[in-house]
């Protein structure tokens, strides 16, 4: 939990009753929410599904286990390495066969002439708008090049067996779980749903805490922040990563995108930094230069016209 606002340290109590105490508070919490479970699924029983982020019960999988893993992303192919290391017999299966790309957005949005156009595009958007782009940019889940040639290796090796197809009536049994697939009745000992989550940053209760406090639009799941990527009312509380995707742009979780929010931050405490120290005796404030600058990864004359025509957008 936490508490602060304008002016004084903000303050952040832990789960162990210590707090700690700082001027400035940045969240870099990833986009939680509720785990992706595909209906069919929702009525087994727990013992017999976990999910992806359940590193515990993932190291439990006992040898020999026939695990089938649900997933299309790298996550899947993860937690099935991840068992095939445990000497379990396993099965990935996904809706579309798996797609490989070095990142999980388009190369585009990495390109440093061409990136500042589809960003300055970005924030011309409404929000809801911004939030649909932001789910087409991904396209579902991708597997870097290394990671897809280590499966293709295991399956030559019979280590695992990859399926493209839906899964059909699931059906919990002794000891384990009856699906349909591949036009076939089989059996699994364990079921690994790597589906990812549904975008929720209420589901955190820091956040929820913070929405009930400080509270902020919503859209799809995703707050909406302001052009400094503040919280709202609340000016000592900064977010960056996934949880900006509606300011930052579909790069928000990529290296890319985590240093140009990183440099709105900065851009914005030294700003605040200048005024506390800096300004004029008659109470007038004068700032040289573009703090928007930050935004665009170009160091020519355009990069910069863009980002000072962003900064009225943003």
């Amino acid at each position: 939990g936490g508490e602060g606002g304008e002016g004084g340290d903000a303050e952040v109590r832990l789960s162990d009753g210590s707090a700690l105490r700082a001027g400035t508070v940045v969240l870099a919490l990833g986009a939680p929410g509720p785990r992706r479970v595909p209906p069919a699924f929702a009525q087994l029983p727990a013992h017999l599904t976990l999910h992806s982020e359940q590193s515990e019960r993932l190291r439990e999988l006992p040898k020999g286990c026939r695990v089938l893993v649900v997933g299309g992303g790298l996550t899947a192919v993860q937690a099935a390495q991840l068992a095939m290391g445990k000497g379990c017999r396993v099965s990935l299966v996904s809706r579309r066969r798996l797609v490989t790309r070095a990142f999980d957005i388009p190369v585009e949005w990495f390109e440093p002439r061409g990136q500042g156009r589809l960003r300055h595009c970005f924030w011309e958007l409404p929000h809801q708008e911004r939030l649909q782009q932001l789910r087409a940019t991904k396209g579902g889940g991708s597997v870097p090049p290394m990671y897809m040639e280590q499966l293709k290796a295991s399956e030559a090796a019979g280590k695992v067996r990859l399926v493209c197809g839906e899964v059909e009536e699931p059906v919990a049994e002794e000891g384990g779980v009856s699906v349909q697939l591949e036009g076939r009745r089989q059996f699994f000992d364990r079921v690994i749903l790597a589906c990812g989550h549904q975008p929720d940053f209420t589901a955190l209760p820091l956040l929820r805490g913070l929405q009930e406090q400080w509270p902020v639009p919503e859209v799809g799941g995703l707050p909406v922040l302001s052009k400094d990527l503040q919280w709202g009312a609340n000016k000592q509380l900064y977010v960056v990563g996934a949880l900006a995707g509606l300011q930052v742009g579909p790069d928000t979780a990529n290296l890319m995108g985590c240093r140009r929010a990183a440099q709105v931050v900065a851009e914005s405490l030294g700003l605040r930094l200048w005024q506390r120290t800096s300004r004029p005796r008659d109470g007038s404030i004068s700032i040289r230069g573009n703090r928007y600058a930050a935004l665009s990864d170009s160091e020519d004359d355009d990069g910069d016209a863009g980002a000072e025509a962003v900064s009225a957008r943003l």
